[in-house]
């Protein structure tokens, strides 16, 4: 029988360690758009992926209950800390509130559509990944569509350097994840380095294509890696 509280559980199912890499990925998808940086809109679109992202993860358990049950049984749905209707509930509402906040920036109708493309992506993700070759790609996609949506949110049209930082992203989380799968159980160690590392990758991009963005932003997303990694020392984020 389970010890975990029910904000614990739930804090394990979103996985929430690794938020500040949705973070960063917002950060460069706005940057690489060239529009001015208001705080306050980038905090908005933060939040608004985060419940979005949030909401994947707490799908990705909901879809693999049945595999948790017989490979990580102390996964908090088959260790009993939550059922999966209250998980299916909890998507749905992270959902409206991630579009209800979206709504609430203000940004560019051409978020809209992109954002209808994540969800798919996400979904698609959690439904097909244990059965379909073409898993790590979509994770990957959902990871690169954080910088379409982002960028969207800021500019009519999403310039063409969103669209090389959002590749090299896609790019990067396919490779860590087929190094998971790859690895299997001995992944455990290197896979905490290889998702904070996003945030690295971020910073990367934001150095190389965004030239005359303030160093600043570029030490905002490394800062990314750091607390990512401080943050699974108390939520693990696999």
């Amino acid at each position: 029988m389970s010890r975990r509280s029910k904000p614990h559980a739930y804090l394990l199912l979103g996985r929430i360690s690794n938020l500040p890499t949705v973070w960063t990925n917002v950060l460069a998808g706005m940057l690489l758009a060239g529009a001015p940086l208001h705080p306050a809109g980038l905090a908005l679109i933060a939040v608004s992926m985060s419940l979005i992202y949030t909401a994947g993860m707490w799908m990705n358990d909901a879809c693999d209950a049945g595999a948790d049950a017989r490979a990580r049984a102390d996964r908090p749905i088959p260790s009993g800390d939550v059922t999966v209707a209250e998980v299916w509930a909890g998507v749905v509402a992270l959902v409206v509130a991630g579009a209800a906040l979206l709504w609430f920036a203000h940004p560019f109708a051409a978020a809209w559509p992109w954002s209808v493309v994540l969800l798919a992506a996400i979904a698609y993700y959690n439904v097909r990944h244990k059965r379909d070759a073409f898993g790590p790609l979509a994770m990957g996609i959902c990871r690169g569509l954080l910088y379409v949506v982002s960028a969207s949110a800021a500019v009519v049209v999403v310039p063409a350097p969103v669209w090389f930082g959002a590749a090299a992203m896609v790019l990067y989380v396919l490779a860590l994840t087929l190094v998971g799968k790859t690895l299997g159980p001995r992944a455990g160690g290197v896979m905490p380095w290889l998702i904070a590392g996003i945030s690295l990758v971020d910073a990367l991009i934001i150095l190389t294509m965004a030239p005359g963005v303030p160093l600043l932003w570029v030490m905002v997303a490394v800062l990314g890696f750091i607390v990512t990694l401080a943050a699974q020392r108390v939520v693990p984020g696999t």
